[in-house]
This record gives structure tokens, C-alpha cells and sequence, in this order.
């Protein structure tokens, strides 16, 4: 009898502290702390708020025709070379990160033009059989990826360490992938393009 009251009261006490948790935690907890409120959109967490203006954020407003200042210039997006390895990009430019990266997308796609060209003229080897043509080509397919993995590790990890390491991070991986890049396309070319 004595055991079956302890363990009446061991349930009824377990009881009681789950509903003693149950109201703690159902209290209204204090909202998450936002830093810098006025850069962000509200959170709205009801109807209610959905439609009332966010209250930190200035009412739009339109500028009258004359207050309208000119876009700004951006520089055209040209391809790189060696005599201008940024293409059009100037570095006092508004846009320079976004030309550059535009640039960098251009020059991966010279060296995906070079390799292929020298896919294509494989065929004009008249030296080559059909199975060696096809072994070249998994080779030079093979050797483009490792020259990536290979750049895109340089360019991504070692930068960090370069001795005249200007600009942000950004920066400096965008204009070590265009000039390996270059590189590479005139390597191609070189070593392996032209004619038979």
C-alpha cells in the first residue's frame, strides 16, 4: 500500500511539473533581438501587420523629371586578351566587379571554345585513325578538367597568398582566373591547334 501512495504521488508530481512547464512556456517570449532594423523588411507574424507601412522605413517617393540624375556608365563587357587581360573593365569603374566577373565568364568560354576546336580538328588529322581520335579526345577532355580543378584551387585557395594582392578576395580570384584562362587559350593554340 505504501509503495503504490509513492508512486501516486512520483506520477502526480511529474504531472504537475508538466503543467508548471506547459504555462512557463506558453508566456509571450520577448521578440528576437534585429540588428539594424531599417535595412530590413518587417516580419510580419499577422494579418494586420502584413498591411501597416513599416514603421523605421521612409514613405517612397518619387523624384520630380529634374531631380532624376543620369544612369551611371558601365563598362562594356569585351573579351579579354593579353594586351588588355580585363577586356573593357576599368577599376574606376561603379560596376568593376561586375564587369570583371562578366570578363571571367567570357574568358571560360574561350578556353571551352579552344578546346573545342581542337576537338573538331582532330578530324582533320589525316595521320589519325578513328580510335586514336577518340582516345585524344577523352584525353584532352580528361586534361581540361584537371587543368580546372587545378586552376579553380590556385585561383580559389592561393590567392590569399599573393604577394601583391590589391582589392578584395573577390577581386584578386576573378583576375587570377582570367589570366590562367588566357594562358591556357594561347597554350591550346600552341602547342595544338592549327593546321595538320
Amino acid at each position: 500500500m505504501a509503495r503504490a501512495r509513492s508512486l501516486f504521488r512520483v506520477a502526480f508530481l511529474c504531472r504537475l511539473a508538466g503543467c508548471v512547464l506547459a504555462v512557463a512556456h506558453a508566456q509571450e517570449t520577448p521578440p528576437p533581438r534585429q540588428i539594424a532594423p531599417e535595412r530590413f523588411a518587417p516580419t510580419p507574424r499577422d494579418a494586420a501587420t502584413i498591411s501597416a507601412p513599416h514603421p523605421i522605413a521612409p514613405a517612397r517617393s518619387t523624384p520630380a523629371p529634374h531631380e532624376t540624375a543620369a544612369p551611371p556608365t558601365r563598362s562594356p563587357i569585351v573579351a579579354p586578351n593579353r594586351e588588355r587581360p580585363f577586356g573593357a573593365c576599368e577599376r574606376t569603374a561603379q560596376n568593376w566587379l561586375v564587369c570583371l566577373e562578366a570578363t571571367a565568364q567570357l574568358s571560360d568560354r574561350a578556353v571551352a571554345d579552344a578546346g573545342a576546336r581542337l576537338r573538331l580538328g582532330l578530324d582533320r588529322r589525316p595521320r589519325l585513325n578513328p580510335v586514336m581520335r577518340e582516345a585524344i579526345a577523352k584525353a584532352l577532355t580528361g586534361a581540361d578538367e584537371a587543368w580546372r580543378s587545378l586552376r579553380e584551387r590556385e585561383c580559389g585557395e592561393l590567392t590569399l597568398i599573393e604577394r601583391d594582392l590589391t582589392g578584395s578576395l573577390f577581386e584578386a580570384r576573378l583576375v587570377c582566373r582570367i589570366r590562367r584562362n588566357l594562358e591556357r587559350v594561347e597554350v591550346l593554340s600552341e602547342r595544338y591547334g592549327g593546321e595538320p
